[in-house]
């Protein structure tokens, strides 16, 4: 398939999801559109990226990312099962990202730590965390985490630069649900979230997709 094709299907999926949102539209169907745009980036990735130990970590964290999806989309309330999958997603991404790169990175360990923290303060102070307190820090301080190993790649190459908008976008999605469960929820935030989460796996997806290309210059 084309990648321009999957690109436009994921698009399609995106805005009938975002249709179906506002209509009320089935759960089961809203659960295929919601799923759509990461199969096809991890499809995409499958087929055009390098093979090796990073493309097997991302397609492993995409391959979480939709069980986390589907559990979210659940009619019943699985939020922590749900945490829990997005939680060894980032941790996966994390082990990729390792395998191009262990510096430590001073500056963006900083910029991920001040950003975490600045917003869990935020959260905490704000919002309505209750029993949910602890396991939204654990998975904040993973998400932190994934920044930080993404930013360390981005003076590596041009798929290290992907990782990083990819993975910074990702985290936006994630602050924007949260605000949204716990401080204070608002409809239109959904919108923002789902939108910010699949550019987020798309450019993760890419910096795979991107490794070929720059592999292939090396040579």
């Amino acid at each position: 398939m084309n990648p321009k094709l999957r690109f436009f299907l994921a698009g399609l999926a995106a805005v009938a999801f975002c249709f179906g949102f506002a209509t009320s539209l089935d759960w089961r169907v809203m659960l295929l559109l919601k799923l759509l745009p990461v199969l096809l980036a991890l499809d995409w990735l499958r087929v055009a990226g390098l093979p090796g130990r990073y493309r097997f970590w991302i397609a492993s964290g995409l391959g979480l990312s939709l069980l986390g999806d589907a559990l979210l989309a659940l009619p019943s309330d699985q939020f922590i099962a749900g945490l829990v999958a997005f939680l060894l997603a980032h941790l996966a991404y994390v082990a990729g990202y390792l395998t191009r790169s262990r510096v430590v990175a001073n500056a963006w360990l900083l910029v991920a730590a001040c950003a975490v923290a600045g917003f869990l303060y935020v959260l905490d102070h704000r919002g309505h965390l209750g029993p949910m307190r602890v396991p939204v820090f654990v998975y904040a301080a993973v998400i932190g985490m994934m920044l930080w190993r993404a930013g360390s790649l981005m003076r590596v190459d041009a798929a290290g630069r992907w990782a990083l908008i990819g993975a910074a976008l990702f985290v936006a999605s994630d602050m924007v649900l949260a605000w949204n469960r716990f401080v204070a929820p608002d409809p239109t935030l959904r919108y923002i979230n789902i939108l910010l989460y699949w550019a987020g796996q798309w450019g993760i997806a890419a910096s795979v997709v991107r490794l070929r290309a720059s592999e292939a210059t090396r040579l």
